[in-house]
């Protein structure tokens, strides 16, 4: 069953790019996933890329707050809650496209 999660949470993501953590080096992806898994309490959002994250109350206002906190702090990046699109958000996959199209457009 593990190997079938790993695959799964790399399907998320085309980002090959790493980040620097706490001596560990991780894509972009696997990174955000980590920050969401911790926002929502429950590993599940790292191997299931489709899950429906606002549908099942993983995420609600104050969880998205406290993500866009750990993304800055962590990656960098600055979201302002008045400019996040709930359905940009809506699934694990949805939400780092989301996080890695406003990076990308951040570094150019």
């Amino acid at each position: 069953m593990a190997a079938l999660r790993l695959s799964r949470s790399r399907a998320v993501s085309r980002d090959p790019r790493p980040v620097q953590t706490m001596g560990a080096i991780m894509t972009v992806a696997e990174r955000v996933l980590l920050l969401l898994a911790e926002a929502t309490e429950t590993d599940d959002v790292r191997y299931e890329p489709d899950l429906p994250l606002f549908e099942l109350n993983l995420l609600d206002s104050l969880a998205t707050v406290g993500l866009l906190l750990a993304m800055q702090r962590e990656l960098g990046l600055q979201i302002s809650p008045a400019d996040l699109e709930r359905e940009q958000w809506s699934t694990p996959r949805k939400l780092v496209a989301d996080v890695e199209r406003r990076l990308d457009g951040s570094r150019t």
